[in-house]
């Protein structure tokens, strides 16, 4: 049976709730009123454990109270309303948007050994993140694998429709660290200095992919896993190093049955410069950043950056047959993408493509910055508009 076309999904992160951030805190009656409207209004059954009319709400809790297992059940629960949240809005593939999570790079981070922590930056899509140091040879802790698995097994649980896990990539990990252990290395080796700096993020970076995430990636696939992600902000930083950032990839996903999807999601890049060595990848779907590019309140093919389509078209030029996730909703705007824009665009990606059965759809990064109202009135919308493409393609 052939997959019905323009699978839909989130990236990645939905913003948590502010009772989930500010658990532990006294929170007001305005924020007990917003989790239980939520709550009622995604059909959430587990909201009675959050507020009730008895008190004894987990949020209605006192700060000396508050247990180890009441602050894991708060973000359980969170995680049972960004996975509501996406099942109402009509999502193919489902995610848990990150609620046990806090921001993409720290928080791995926390997890690997090797590693320590250096100074706090400003991050968009979160407030701050603290940058790491690897000073020691990485590898992943073992209850690293633990949390990873224990979120899939939990996300798997609460849904019926196909479901997906991120991890933040080899390639991004490094990049946004400090590599005080593989740089001094080199140099104590006495390597030229012109290359201590490349050397050492060649090697950082396999380490990442091999001691890291590939370990992670084999046990999520022993546990049930059938869609993994790996987040690749930063992959276009350096176009020489397009051939690293393609075998870091490959090593990440080492061992991995063809059964199990493979996606990269891509962003804020000139894409282009991970061509040719990109054909060389084993992922077989790509999410990318699309509409940041694109007129805020319609489509057309004239009002999109040449160098997005250039992207696409380059996916078709080297023969690739792999999905394209194209971001048809702008994380940065409150903005409410209309149905009909979305069609347009998935269309437009069609026609470049020559195969619409290539394209899925999704916004261009986890909406995390959108507040829950404005990221979901997004994600109908972004459904609505692939079911009219699938209307024009007599589905």
């Amino acid at each position: 049976m052939r997959e019905r076309l323009f699978t839909t999904q989130e990236v990645g992160s939905l913003q948590r709730p502010y009772w989930l951030q500010r658990f532990g805190q006294q929170l007001d009656r305005k924020t007990l009123h917003s989790a239980v409207q939520w709550g009622n209004r995604l059909s959430v059954d587990e909201v009675n454990e959050l507020v009730n009319s008895s008190g004894n709400g987990l949020l209605q809790k006192q700060s000396p109270l508050i247990t180890a297992a009441d602050k894991e059940r708060v973000k359980e629960i969170a995680s049972i309303y960004a996975v509501r949240m996406q099942e109402n809005a009509g999502l193919d593939r489902i995610f848990n948007g990150e609620q046990m999570r806090t921001e993409m790079y720290s928080f791995m981070a926390n997890y690997i050994n090797g590693m320590s922590r250096a100074g706090v930056l400003n991050a968009f899509d979160a407030n701050y993140f603290i940058k790491g140091v690897i000073d020691g040879g990485i590898s992943i802790l073992e209850n690293g694998i633990d949390f990873f698995v224990k979120e899939f097994d939990f996300t798997k649980s609460q849904t019926k429709r196909e479901i997906k896990t991120c991890l933040t990539g080899p390639y991004t990990m490094v990049d946004w660290s400090y590599l005080e252990h593989y740089i001094y290395g080199y140099e104590a080796a006495n390597v030229c200095r012109r290359l201590t700096r490349r050397k050492g993020r060649e090697e950082a970076v396999m380490d990442f992919a091999t001691e890291v995430l590939n370990p992670v990636i084999r046990a999520l696939e022993n546990s049930g896993a059938k869609f993994i992600q790996i987040d690749e902000p930063a992959a276009a930083t350096d176009e020489g190093e397009s051939g690293l950032f393609v075998q870091a990839l490959n090593a990440s996903f080492k061992g991995i049955s063809k059964a199990v999807g493979r996606a990269v999601h891509l962003c804020y890049s000139d894409y282009s410069k991970l061509f040719p060595d990109l054909v060389e990848c084993k992922a077989d779907s790509y999410l990318i950043e699309f509409t940041n590019h694109s007129s805020p309140d319609k489509f057309r093919e004239s009002d999109v950056d040449q160098n997005t389509f250039k992207a696409l078209s380059l996916f078709k030029k080297y023969g690739m047959k792999a999905k394209i996730g194209i971001g048809v909703v702008d994380i940065h705007s409150d903005m409410i993408e209309s149905p009909e824009k979305i069609r347009d665009e998935i269309m437009v990606a069609s026609k470049i493509l020559d195969d619409p059965s290539l394209v899925e759809v999704n916004p261009d990064c986890g909406l995390r910055t959108r507040k829950p109202e404005i990221a979901y009135a997004k994600l109908k919308n972004m459904v609505k508009g692939a079911e009219l493409a699938r209307i024009e393609y007599g589905e």
